[in-house]
């Protein structure tokens, strides 16, 4: 990654549209504990909504930034100026090693949209309200994606079944595009449109088999005990209370991506630490509950916004980090707390415990 050196001269403006807005608003949640904290959601300078054609304009990275033909980029895509910094994309000359691209275009690559979360929560939203908006009117449409993409990633174009042709990015060099079509995102990452994330859940659904049996509804917890980071140090006497009340451990990894579609779409309750897992949410059904396992650290707001959008019923639990200092560190399940979740689920949960 090429990173701004000061003394590099700023070869290209930047052009915002709006003014950043700083302010945070804290969104107050209680756990099931009783413990009151704060999501804190910040605020990208998202315009209104619009459709723009752009002519001749030059496309980086995989996080999708877009220089317009004039030299400046486009602000919609990219969150904040330091995140040109940060790319070196302020010291690029437009002349500079790009593959021309001829025809029509639209971009799938977004800030992370490679990422589990923001490919379905910000990426598919944004491509679903396109299609059906403005795309399905485009002749010869093609659809910029990343190279080499994750089974996921293709299998869940592949559900959404649109009649276009896609074309692999892989980010190490511009590529120079005749006619790009774009929207700006449709909501700040971490917060959702209600309509077009409801959409994606439907055209997902919709494409392929899934039983429903509401006398099986499984109640499943993800665990992260293979992933690099936010695992649970005691999570053996996690599991062990959760499989009282039914629970069944899954490593989401483990499993396909159809698969999981089929699993969380029979699913009442999903208990998860913070993670990508949680996304699954997107197919469980309307009622359904989620419980999220957060370091006191690192409050994120996205599933907690993404339950209320999807008619799921959210929950949380507060956690000690391994490490105050330290985002990502493993979490603790204290005693206190795994009594409290024990009294939580049996409240919940019909059960003969």
């Amino acid at each position: 990654m090429l990173y701004f050196n000061s003394k590099s001269p700023l070869l290209h403006p930047i052009t915002v549209l709006g003014s950043e807005n700083r302010e945070v608003t804290n969104l107050k949640v209680r756990d099931i504990t009783g413990e009151r904290l704060a999501f804190i959601k910040g605020s990208m300078p998202l315009t209104p909504h619009y459709y723009s054609i752009l002519t001749n304009s030059i496309l980086y990275t995989l996080d999708g930034f877009v220089q317009n033909s004039d030299g400046t980029f486009l602000r919609d895509t990219y969150w904040t100026d330091i995140m040109l910094l940060e790319h070196g994309l302020l010291k690029h000359r437009r002349s500079l090693f790009y593959k021309k691209l001829k025809g029509n275009y639209f971009s799938l690559l977004l800030f992370y949209s490679w990422g589990y979360y923001h490919w379905f929560c910000d990426v598919l939203p944004r491509y679903v309200m396109f299609m059906e908006t403005y795309g399905h009117a485009i002749r010869s449409l093609n659809i910029l994606i990343q190279k080499n993409p994750p089974s996921w990633m293709k299998n869940s174009l592949e559900l959404l079944n649109y009649n276009v042709h896609y074309v692999e990015f892989d980010g190490v060099y511009p590529v120079k595009i005749e006619i790009l079509h774009f929207i700006p995102p449709l909501s700040m990452t971490g917060d959702h449109d209600p309509k077009w994330l409801n959409k994606v859940r439907q055209g997902l659904l919709k494409n392929i088999s899934v039983q429903h049996d509401k006398q099986s509804l499984k109640r499943l917890y993800i665990s992260r005990s293979k992933a690099p980071s936010r695992k649970l140090k005691n999570e053996a006497a996690l599991c062990e209370l959760l499989k009282k009340f039914g629970f069944e451990m899954i490593h989401a990894e483990d499993i396909s991506y159809l698969e999981q579609i089929k699993l969380f779409s029979n699913a009442e309750w999903l208990v998860a630490p913070h993670g990508a897992g949680l996304t699954n949410m997107l197919y469980m059904p309307k009622g359904a509950q989620v419980l999220e396992l957060f370091s006191k650290n690192t409050l994120r707001r996205c599933y907690f916004t993404m339950a209320q959008t999807l008619g799921i019923q959210y929950h949380s639990l507060f956690l000690m980090p391994s490490d105050e200092l330290k985002t990502g560190t493993d979490l603790i399940v204290e005693d206190i707390q795994l009594k409290a979740l024990f009294e939580f689920l049996k409240h919940k949960i019909k059960t003969s415990i």
